[in-house]
């Protein structure tokens, strides 16, 4: 028992946090799941600060839903069709939010996407602020990078591999 003890508190001592953050971090469905939220704000016309798009850019134009003639776009099982008036949700042919990704740091993350568009850009008309997550959002990628944490220095420490 005491050898058991003694090997444990010397993983605990050995414990290195950045590591175990980019343990986390690295977890391929982990990263899909912030990029998912991120894109979840954008369909419902918000930034990552919750302003609607339509108050920074302007929302559909008549003619924008004219042209659209009423085609449908979905995304995370919700359909939407673009409206005048309504707050932008980005979603055309897919390129914006499939250009979405998160470049990994020692200990952090950051979101980034291209913006450029054929004869624009999103930046330009919408602002920085399209990547990136709002409080609510943040607030659930912190809960499950918690207990993901608690679960890493759990297994560092018994010298387990979970």
């Amino acid at each position: 028992m005491q050898k058991k003890l003694l090997k444990s508190a010397r993983n605990a001592i050995a414990l290195d946090e950045s590591q175990m953050f980019n343990t986390v971090l690295a977890d391929k469905g982990f990263q899909d799941f912030i990029l998912f939220l991120n894109k979840s704000q954008l369909f419902d016309g918000e930034d990552s600060l919750g302003v609607k798009l339509e108050k920074i850019g302007g929302g559909y134009s008549f003619t924008t839903e004219f042209l659209s003639s009423g085609e449908t776009f979905s995304f995370a099982g919700e359909s939407k069709t673009k409206r005048a008036g309504n707050s932008p949700f980005l979603l055309d042919s897919g390129d914006y939010y499939n250009s979405y990704n998160l470049k990994l740091g020692n200990g952090f993350f950051v979101i980034d996407s291209d913006p450029q568009k054929e004869d624009n850009n999103l930046e330009d008309i919408y602002g920085d602020n399209l990547e990136g997550l709002q409080d609510e959002n943040l607030q659930k990628i912190i809960d499950v990078v918690y207990k993901k944490f608690v679960q890493e220095v759990r297994r560092e420490i018994s010298g387990q591999n979970i």
